[in-house]
């Protein structure tokens, strides 16, 4: 049998700084790594004390549970660094099993040397820990939150480690060092918390153990979803992540979750604040009863905040909410206006819902494609698009993609080798700063545009020339 290997002074710190922080697994590994020294430590004063030995074997496990809660005082109390834990510690745990031994022998009215006098009626308060105990419906609920926070499918436990956890369950949570079930009671616990209809504990071939609701996997993608979108602020970020942190044992991590909050600033993925999200939510509302909203439109100023760019009021039925380029934008029809209007939605405020009964929307916008609006209306312009030609190479289609997804096609019109021409649909003024971005990845034909590039290249060479 291998010799059991103790912790380190330097692993000791970093298991202090980890269960300070909440960390159950880390509590768990310094009770176990502690355990053999407190029981030590019980049998010193037993002996020390003189009391007779089936009394000592009566309250071991009292003297064992008050030495963990001072390991556990201690832990809390200790700054890595200063002193050694266990000299340190030391100035809790003694003083306690002495207590816990001296409250035994009062009320067993029992003497050094062996002889028994009457129990004394008054204890006194010297601190003692809760004696209750609890029943049999409740000891099952703690050992299933128990095994929920200390086991899973890779972790599983025996029963006597099930005592364990559930020992080091009740002085974390309860303070409590109520004596852990007689072995007959005890499985009986365990058949009741695995014959619940709704019962998640497990038995498997290794051992016992908890069954999540997801599996790490599961939680993993669940994670990252939340914490990759746009449409949820911060606050309400950590809060889910939180939720369903809950659900797994202590053994899982992630790196999104620090054990308190999100690990990395959850805004700064796309920057939405609490502000765009609930001009979202309202807008979503509106489309969703086919409604119409009132609102300001802003533009920001060399303060960094947000001025309305007049005193109107705009009105919009809206039909869609769609993003480009990291920006969110509410498009839809005002009365009398054939043509499609579009809003960038964190540069509007004061948005209301004005009309909820449903309104006429036309056959040709129940088919709208919003993809194809948003390449067609470059940079959001509002301008009239047309067809425009252009010449790429014909490796080069990723980046026109990126731009113009599929609402572009391959002119039958030929050219050199190694190039072709494409035909696209979008903004004339537009297209020429991205022809300009792009230099001499693209050549635009059209010859309006053309001219418009030459001006505009004329502009620059003038202001950086």
């Amino acid at each position: 049998m291998s010799k059991k290997e103790y912790l380190d002074e330097s692993e000791v710190d970093k298991l202090i700084k980890e269960a300070c922080k909440g960390d159950d697994i880390a509590f768990a590994q310094l009770i176990e790594n502690f355990s053999d020294y407190i029981y030590h430590l019980c049998n010193k004063h037993i002996e020390s004390s003189g009391v007779p030995a089936s009394f000592a074997a009566g309250i071991m496990d009292d003297l064992y549970v008050a030495g963990m809660m001072a390991v556990r005082d201690a832990i809390g109390n200790y700054n890595p660094g200063d002193v050694k834990f266990m000299t340190f510690a030391s100035y809790y745990i003694n003083p306690a099993i002495s207590r816990e031994l001296k409250f035994q022998k009062n009320i067993a009215g029992v003497k050094k040397d062996g002889k028994e006098e009457p129990m004394l009626l008054e204890v006194p308060d010297i601190g003692v820990p809760d004696k209750r105990g609890y029943n049999a419906r409740r000891g099952v609920l703690q050992l299933v939150d128990a095994l929920k926070k200390l086991t899973d499918e890779q972790h599983p436990v025996n029963k006597e480690d099930m005592k364990r956890i559930l020992r080091a369950y009740r002085i974390v949570k309860y303070s409590n060092s109520t004596k852990i079930e007689s072995r007959n009671t005890f499985s009986d616990m365990v058949d009741d918390a695995m014959s619940e209809d709704s019962s998640c504990i497990v038995k498997g071939d290794d051992g016992y153990y908890y069954d999540h609701l997801f599996a790490d996997e599961d939680l993993d993608q669940l994670l990252s979803i939340i914490y990759l979108t746009d449409l949820i602020d911060a606050d309400r970020k950590n809060d889910l992540v939180s939720k369903l942190i809950s659900t797994a044992s202590d053994f899982y991590k992630s790196p999104f979750w620090d054990g308190e909050k999100i690990r990395f600033n959850a805004d700064t993925v796309h920057g939405i604040s609490r502000d765009v999200a609930g001009n979202i939510n309202k807008i979503q509302d509106a489309i969703n009863v086919m409604g119409r909203i009132r609102f300001r439109f802003n533009r920001y100023n060399s303060k960094h905040k947000l001025e309305p760019t007049s005193g109107y009021i705009h009105e919009l039925s809206p039909v869609h909410l769609v993003e480009y380029h990291d920006n969110y934008y509410c498009l839809g029809l005002k009365e009398n206006d054939k043509r499609v209007w579009h809003y960038r939605v964190d540069l509007m405020s004061d948005i209301e819902i004005v009309c909820e009964e449903q309104r006429p929307v036309h056959a040709s916008n129940i088919l709208w494609n919003p993809r194809k609006y948003l390449s067609e209306h470059m940079n959001m312009a509002y301008d009239e698009p047309r067809a425009i030609q252009m010449k790429i190479k014909n490796t080069d289609y990723t980046f026109i993609h990126d731009w113009f997804g599929d609402n572009f096609k391959k002119s039958i019109e030929r050219c050199e080798e190694g190039y072709d021409i494409i035909i696209v649909k979008t903004s004339p003024s537009m297209i020429v700063h991205w022809a300009l971005q792009y230099g001499p990845m693209v050549e635009i034909l059209d010859s309006e545009v053309r001219k418009s590039i030459c001006e505009e290249m004329k502009k620059l060479e003038k202001l950086y020339g």
